[in-house]
């Protein structure tokens, strides 16, 4: 890869991007970087030079990867940036940007999946449909290439691969943005039971979800409060662990009522004190 020059911020084009920037990353990296060029580190204190294309527009670029630290560079408000420049056409960027950011850690289960499904579809548009069978001139039976570049470009098993595709070809359009920055987005099997639901019943799922009133503890429950199914409350699942406290050893009794006690210290107060109790707790 030949050295990294020197681009004006003003003459990249960010494009549309898969996965926006994020204003904590954005801001820690500004930090960052701030203190590398103080310390002399780096390109003006940014270690790792972002990725950029020629434009048809003659002078100006294209990112094709680096968009936080994009970002960060503005927000310390400085005017160049280190960039490679990549000789890559339009396709095969989009699938050097879906390649970096699925070798990342912090992509939630919902996100993974949608970068997945892209690069699925850019390898399509380069080697023909994905199908079984023995590679031939026509590219059909390129299943096994598929599931090498899985493995090697995106650093995921086929099985992981096969779970993503599952997420996001069954998942309803509206969906990603209701559970987007939710707990729920990075929750891969929730993921997977609510895309086994039919589509047009999948909103429905995640608005009793989310409804707090209606206090669902999982997916799994929320479909079947949908479908109409008997679903067993808070205080019937405390009462089925007093069943098993009920059922255990004296000494066990002993360590479970010291463990509740502890937790919730108003509470024994309270029952005793129903009985004329009072607990007087005295110094060491």
């Amino acid at each position: 890869m030949r050295d990294p020059i020197s681009i004006e911020l003003n003459k990249i084009e960010t494009g549309a991007r898969m996965r926006p920037s994020t204003d904590t990353k954005v801001t820690a990296l500004a930090l960052s970087i701030s203190g590398s060029a103080d310390a002399g580190i780096g390109f003006d204190g940014l270690r790792l030079p972002i990725e950029i294309r020629k434009s048809k527009r003659e002078g100006e670029y294209i990112l094709v990867s680096g968009l936080n630290r994009l970002r960060a560079m503005e927000m310390l408000e400085r005017t160049e940036i280190a960039a490679f420049v990549l000789d890559v056409d339009a396709i095969r960027a989009e699938r050097l940007e879906l390649e970096e950011n699925l070798v990342r850690a912090d992509l939630t289960a919902l996100d993974r999946a949608f970068f997945v499904k892209r690069f699925r579809e850019i390898f399509e548009a380069e080697h023909g449909e994905v199908k079984a069978g023995r590679p031939a001139e026509d590219n059909t039976g390129n299943l096994p290439v598929f599931s090498d570049a899985v493995v090697e470009r995106l650093d995921m098993s086929v099985d992981m691969c096969r779970r993503a595709l599952r997420i996001a070809n069954g998942l309803h359009s509206d969906v990603p943005s209701m559970l987007r920055g939710l707990d729920w987005d990075d929750n891969q099997k929730a993921l997977l039971e609510l895309a086994g639901v039919p589509p047009e019943k999948q909103v429905d799922v995640v608005n009793i979800l989310l409804d707090e009133e209606v206090a669902a503890a999982s997916m799994r429950e929320a479909i079947a409060m949908l479908d109409g199914a008997p679903v067993q409350g808070a205080k019937d699942e405390a009462l089925k662990k007093w069943y098993g406290v009920v059922n255990l050893r004296k000494p066990e009794q002993m360590r479970v009522a010291r463990e509740w006690m502890a937790k919730r210290p108003d509470v024994f107060e309270e029952v005793l004190a129903e009985r004329g109790y009072e607990v007087v707790l005295k110094a060491k």
